[in-house]
C-alpha cells in the first residue's frame, strides 16, 4: 500500500480545521478519484477482454454491441454503480490471480497483481472511505479503525473455526452491498464455537444459548484473566457480553408469522466487534476456571 502524500499548505498550517478537512474520508466515487478509476478500468478491459462480459452477466445489465461502453455507462449512473463495478472487477482479477499463481500463467498473475497495486494506490491517495482488500478475497471493503482491524486479523489468521467464521462475518459486514444479517449470524456462530468448546464440549446439540446456560449454572468458578474484585466479577462481564449477542439476535419467525427484521448496520458492527473481543479472550486462554474449582 502506498503512503498518502500531504500538500504543503496542510503541512504548514497550524489550524486544526485544515487538518481535519484534509483527513475526511470520502464516500462513493468522488470527482478527484473517478478519472483515475476510469483509466484503470480501461487498462484492465484491454488486458482481460472477458471481464466486461463477466461484469455484464453478473451485474445483470444490457450491453448491446459494445460491453465496454455499456459497462462505462452503467458505472456513470451513480457512485454506488461505480463502486459496484470496481468491486466486481477486483473479484474477477482475484480469481484470475489465484488460478494463475504458481502455474505456467505467471504473466496473468503478474498483470492482476499490478492492477491490484494500482487501484489500491488510487483509493489511498484519494482518502477514500473504501479500501482494497485481499483477504478473504479481492474486493472493496469499508475502512475500519486500525486497532479493530489488527484485532480482527489476529483472530482471522488463527486457523480456527471461530477465525474462519469471523472472517466471513467481516466480509459480509464491510463489503460493498453489505449483508448485515449474514454478518450478524456469522459473528454469533463464531462466539458459539468458542463458548461451546469451553463450557459444554461434550454436548453435540449445544447452541450458544446452551453454553450460556451452563456457564451461568457453574457459578463463580470461571474468571477472565483473574480480573475480579468485590464489586464486579469478570465472569459476570463475560456473561453479559454473551447474553447481549445471543438475546438480541432475531433468529425466529415472529408470532404474527412475519420474518424477523433484517439486521441493521450499527447493531451488526457492534456485535461483530464484541465477538472479536470475546473470541480473543477464549483463544488466548483468558477465560479459565479459578484455581481449585
Amino acid at each position: 500500500m502506498t503512503e498518502r502524500f500531504v500538500p504543503l499548505n496542510v503541512r504548514m498550517s497550524n489550524d486544526p480545521a485544515v487538518h481535519d478537512r484534509w483527513n475526511v474520508l470520502h464516500e462513493g466515487m468522488p470527482p478527484h478519484l473517478r478519472p483515475s478509476v476510469e483509466g484503470w478500468l480501461n487498462e484492465v478491459f484491454y488486458a482481460f477482454r472477458d471481464i466486461p462480459g463477466i461484469c455484464a452477466r453478473t451485474l445483470q445489465f444490457q450491453t448491446g454491441e459494445d460491453p465496454d461502453d455499456a459497462l462505462r455507462g452503467y458505472m456513470s449512473d451513480t457512485d454506488d454503480s461505480a463502486l459496484r463495478v470496481v468491486d466486481m472487477v477486483l473479484q474477477i482479477l482475484g480469481s484470475k490471480f489465484e488460478d494463475a499463481e504458481g502455474s505456467s500463467s505467471s504473466l496473468t498473475a503478474n498483470k492482476a497483481a499490478k492492477f491490484w497495486v494500482e487501484i489500491d494506490d488510487y483509493f489511498v491517495q484519494a482518502n477514500s472511505a473504501w479500501r482494497i482488500e485481499q483477504e478473504p478475497t479481492w474486493m472493496l471493503g469499508r475502512i475500519v479503525d486500525e486497532t479493530t482491524t489488527r484485532a480482527f486479523e489476529d483472530v482471522r489468521d488463527s486457523g480456527t473455526t471461530a477465525g474462519r467464521l469471523l472472517a466471513e462475518a467481516w466480509q459480509a459486514s464491510f463489503k460493498h452491498d453489505a449483508d448485515y444479517t449474514e454478518g450478524y449470524r456469522k459473528a454469533v456462530l463464531a462466539v458459539e464455537s468458542v463458548a461451546i468448546s469451553k463450557f459444554c464440549p461434550d454436548n453435540t446439540r449445544a447452541t450458544l444459548g446452551t453454553a450460556i446456560r451452563d456457564f451461568r449454572s457453574q457459578g463463580p468458578k470461571w474468571t477472565v484473566a483473574g480480573l475480579d474484585d468485590q464489586v464486579q466479577q469478570s465472569r459476570d462481564t463475560l456473561l453479559a457480553m454473551l447474553e447481549s449477542i445471543w438475546q438480541n439476535q432475531q433468529r425466529h419467525v415472529k408470532h404474527d408469522g412475519n420474518a424477523p427484521e433484517p439486521a441493521e448496520q450499527d447493531e451488526t458492527e457492534a456485535v461483530l466487534f464484541l465477538a472479536i473481543t470475546i473470541v480473543q479472550w477464549f483463544q488466548r486462554g483468558f477465560v479459565q476456571k479459578k484455581p481449585g474449582s
